[in-house]
């Protein structure tokens, strides 16, 4: 009982410490994320986000490829929250593999 009290305590704790520092970069991010630098990204990016993630939304993604001068591709994986890789890590480290290979004899 004393375990379980403690961890509903944690578990408060957790929850309000969430709720009042996450407002912020959750609102930034749905309103389309944040500027980033004006030069262009020049490695192979492969993004993986699931389409039930509630704080980094997938349309987040869209038209993000202008910013790549090598290779780009965004993945959205249905029934996927915020952490695909530890939601589903057989099919990322497939798709990571599956993504770097063909990358692997062009790297800089």
């Amino acid at each position: 009982m004393r375990n379980a009290r403690r961890s509903l305590r944690q578990l408060w704790w957790v929850k309000g410490t969430l709720a009042a520092s996450m407002p912020a970069p959750v609102a930034m991010y749905r309103a389309g994320g944040f500027d980033v630098a004006e030069q262009p990204i020049d490695v192979p990016t492969l993004v993986i986000n699931g389409a039930d993630d509630g704080c980094a939304r997938p349309f987040l993604c869209d038209g993000q490829d202008r910013l790549f001068t090598s290779a780009y591709r965004a993945e959205t994986w249905p029934r996927t929250g915020h952490f695909p890789h530890l939601e589903h890590p057989g099919r990322t480290a497939e798709s990571v593999l599956a993504w770097l290979t063909p990358h692997l004899t062009t790297a800089h």
